[in-house]
C-alpha cells in the first residue's frame, strides 16, 4: 500500500525551503555582520563567553537571535494548536510560513545599522520553520540546519554498507539531498547579497511564497478529489 504523506512533506516544497535556508544562512553571514542566523549554538557559545567576561553588550548581541529563534518555535506551536483542531481552507502552516514571509520582507529594507534586527527577524524565521516543516516524505528533517541531517544521513549510509539493504541507501540519500539543496541555497544567496546587498531578502521572499502556493494548489486538489471521492459514495 502506498504511504501517504502531507502536502507539507513533498520533496518539491522540501527543497525550496532547504534552498531558502541555505540562502538565509548565507545572506546572514555575507550580508549581516558575518553571523551564521539560522542555528543557536554559535549564539549560545558566544552568550557564554559574553557572560564570562561580563560583556553586557555581548550579552544582549548574542541573546537576541536566541529568544528570537525561541519566539518563533512559540508562533508556530501556538498557530498549530490553535489551528489543527479547526479546519479551514487556510491549512495552519500556510499561516507559518506566512510569518517567516513577512519577517523576511521586513529584514530587505533594514539597512546595515539594524544588523541586530534583521538577523533576529531570520532567527525568527528558523525557529518557526524548523518546527513547522519537521519532515519531508516521512522523515525527521531540517531544512535550515544541516548538522541533524548529516548525523542522520551518515548513519544510514553505515546501515546500509553493513546491510546492504535499499531502505537505509534511499533514507540517507533523501537527508544528503536537503544539504545539497542547502548548500545550493547558499552559493545563491552568497552571489545575490554581494550584488544586491540587505535587499537579497526578497529572493527569500520569493521562495517562501513560492512554497505556500505550492501547498495552496496541493490543498486544493487534495479537496476536490476528496469531494469527488464523496459524491462518488454518495452515488453508489
Amino acid at each position: 500500500m502506498k504511504q501517504k504523506f502531507e502536502t507539507s512533506e513533498s520533496i518539491r516544497i522540501g527543497v525550496v525551503l532547504a534552498i531558502s535556508g541555505g540562502f538565509m544562512d548565507a545572506y546572514s553571514y555575507t550580508g549581516r555582520g558575518g553571523v551564521f542566523a539560522n542555528a543557536e549554538t554559535g549564539n549560545i557559545v558566544l552568550l557564554a563567553i559574553s557572560i564570562g567576561n561580563k560583556n553586557l553588550q555581548g550579552i544582549f548581541h548574542y541573546l537576541v537571535p536566541i529568544m528570537s529563534f525561541a519566539v518563533g518555535v512559540m508562533i508556530s506551536q501556538h498557530v498549530k494548536i490553535r489551528r489543527k483542531n479547526r479546519p479551514t481552507k487556510l491549512h495552519w502552516r500556510q499561516i507559518t510560513i506566512f510569518f517567516e514571509t513577512v519577517a523576511m520582507f521586513i529584514a530587505a529594507f533594514l539597512p546595515q545599522q539594524y544588523n541586530l534586527l534583521a538577523n533576529s527577524l531570520i532567527s525568527l524565521t528558523c525557529g518557526i520553520q524548523v518546527v513547522t516543516f519537521a519532515k519531508i516524505r516521512g522523515y525527521a528533517m531540517s531544512t535550515t540546519m544541516c548538522t541533524g541531517n548529516l548525523k542522520i544521513g551518515t548513519m544510514n549510509l553505515n546501515m546500509y554498507l553493513a546491510t546492504k539493504e535499499y531502505q537505509y541507501i534511499r533514507k540517507s540519500l533523501h537527508y544528503y539531498g536537503c544539504i545539497v539543496f542547502f548548500i545550493v541555497g547558499a552559493i545563491i544567496g552568497d552571489f545575490f547579497t554581494r550584488r544586491l546587498y540587505e535587499s537579497a531578502a526578497f529572493i527569500v521572499v520569493a521562495l517562501l511564497l513560492i512554497a505556500n502556493i505550492m501547498m495552496f494548489f496541493n490543498n486544493e486538489k487534495i479537496r476536490r478529489n476528496e469531494q469527488l471521492s464523496e459524491q462518488r459514495n454518495s452515488a453508489n
